[in-house]
């Protein structure tokens, strides 16, 4: 058999199930610093190309259970230079999880890129928690149609998250193209004082 870091240089994704099965996380930093960026730059391209492995899900969901930081520093360089892979980046990020990589997707929310802006205001409301709420209604007022859009079903599909006063703050100045979205995200809450604050915003 090879050595682990050979194994890791000629095939990733079946080193990662490998070791995953052996809960020998502690082995992973190792490896992976031991390529090098560059290359794992290369083999994590691969990997996102390579259909045979599996959905885009579940791909992200396996190297979500890695948490080395090269891994972050990595996807997170790879995101801001290959727009074909955003979804799997930031699905990847999400399930990661840690503090490196929500800080990658915040980041990523005033990307000039729509796509980036796009999956990361999805994947922040999911794993972002309260800490993250403010930055997603924010989003709210982004340029992008469908990046308002996203930004009020993350508010709606996470509701606990958010407390009305966030938004009641983006009103006095809002677009009418905003207000369309901050009305979508008020009616997913469904509270009492959503309902008062939509009926507010309605007679602008």
């Amino acid at each position: 058999m090879l050595p682990l870091v050979e194994k890791a240089k000629a095939s990733l994704p079946a080193l990662v199930l490998e070791l995953l099965e052996q809960n020998a996380d502690e082995k992973m930093d190792a490896i992976l610093d031991s390529l090098g960026e560059d290359r794992l730059q290369s083999v994590l391209l691969h990997y996102f190309a390579n259909q045979s492995l599996g959905s885009r899900f579940s791909r992200a969901l396996v190297l979500g259970h890695i948490s080395s930081p090269i891994l972050v520093k990595c996807l997170s360089e790879l995101l801001a230079s290959h727009t074909e892979f955003v979804k799997e980046i930031c699905f990847t990020l999400g399930w990661i999880g840690t503090d490196n990589a929500v800080e990658v997707l915040k980041n990523s929310l005033g990307s000039s890129q729509e796509k980036i802006r796009l999956y990361a205001t999805f994947v922040l409301g999911e794993v972002g928690g309260l800490r993250m709420a403010p930055f997603i209604v924010n989003m709210l007022q982004d340029p992008s149609d469908e990046v308002r859009e996203m930004s009020a079903f993350s508010i709606g599909w996470n509701q606990g998250n958010y407390r009305v006063d966030l938004l009641e703050g983006l009103i006095p100045n809002v677009t009418d193209e905003q207000e369309k979205a901050i009305k979508l995200a008020l009616d997913m809450i469904g509270s009492k004082r959503a309902k008062e604050l939509r009926s507010k915003l309605s007679k602008r």
